[in-house]
């Protein structure tokens, strides 16, 4: 079976796609393929490029002071 993964896009609410991947993985699916459009893209990539960590660890750490600069 190939499962594939669309994410949508929404700026801070594309977050939550990290929470979905991560859900995924603790229940023992791994996508075959992931699609992705605006912030769904980025997460996305960075799923795929082994990246997860660091975004999430990017955007814990995103304040609005330093969001605005």
């Amino acid at each position: 079976m190939t499962l594939g993964l669309a994410l949508g896009s929404g700026g801070a609410r594309g977050f939550c796609h990290i929470g979905v991947l991560r859900g995924m993985e603790q229940a023992g699916y791994a996508p075959d393929m992931v699609a992705g459009c605006s912030m769904g893209a980025l997460v996305g990539a960075a799923w795929a490029a082994g990246q997860l960590d660091a975004l999430e660890n990017w955007a814990r750490d995103l304040t609005k002071a330093r969001f605005l600069s």
